[in-house]
């Protein structure tokens, strides 16, 4: 068993490991979890250190820093400050790119060799894609759609990360779940307690979770999404150059 990473492939409108497709897309403070089995007593503990480590957002860390800054919204304004470094810092990288692919002689006399693929092109999609990871993670989407079975105790397992992560702030919502598994949901008391985080498809959560955003973190996803925009355009103009 082993959760992965999701990300959103445009022209099919789905989402999938973006380590087996070429153009995915993130969303910022947003982080969608795949878990490709079961939810069942025996990897119940797996399940929840898989999911806190890819969403980089681990409860009980949070907590501490939360209480080192005193509030939430200290801890939301710190973050959003160290995106905005790491977006400059990119846009500097980009630039820099930009220079190298204009006189790649630069390269060679800078470095003593020969400027690889990489010195040449504006700042391809490993970058682009990281780009969507900046920022304080305020929702976690559960893709549940290969879950094809839940036991109660896997209806606890999800009860517990919807309540910790509650207590630092960040939302749960759960998405494509299976009818056996909705009624393990209900008689363990979940969709009592957090019915309204349920959702048919991932692109419904993803949009709700969008529309719930703080103010300041809708900002930064429409600053990012035009940064990532140019990028690509900028990537598809040096190849067409590169190719004539």
């Amino acid at each position: 068993a082993k959760a992965r990473i999701l990300k959103k492939i445009d022209p099919v409108n789905a989402f999938a490991d973006e380590s087996k497709y070429i153009k995915t897309r993130g969303f910022s403070g947003i982080r969608i979890v795949g878990f490709n089995a079961p939810l069942y007593f025996a990897n119940g503990d797996l399940f929840l250190r898989q999911v806190y480590t890819l969403s980089d957002t681990k409860p009980e860390r949070v907590r501490k820093q939360i209480k080192r800054l005193g509030s939430i919204s200290e801890f939301r304004r710190q973050s959003s400050l160290k995106s905005l470094e790491s977006i400059s810092s990119f846009r500097s990288a980009r630039s820099d790119s930009s220079t190298r692919s204009s006189n790649p002689g630069s390269s060679l006399e800078e470095n003593g060799f020969l400027p690889t693929s990489n010195d040449l092109a504006p700042m391809g999609r490993p970058i682009d894609t990281s780009m969507a990871d900046c920022g304080y993670v305020h929702h976690i989407i559960l893709d549940c759609s290969s879950m094809c079975f839940i036991d109660t105790v896997g209806g606890k397992i999800l009860k517990q990360l919807c309540d910790d992560y509650k207590s630092i702030h960040v939302t749960v919502l759960l998405a494509c779940i299976c009818d056996q598994a909705w009624s393990v949901l209900e008689k363990t008391k979940f969709v009592e307690k957090y019915g309204d985080v349920t959702y048919m498809t991932v692109e419904d959560a993803v949009t709700a979770a969008r529309l719930a955003s703080p103010a300041e973190e809708r900002k930064l996803q429409i600053y990012l999404e035009t940064i990532m925009e140019e990028s690509e355009i900028n990537t598809e103009t040096q190849l067409i150059s590169d190719n004539t």
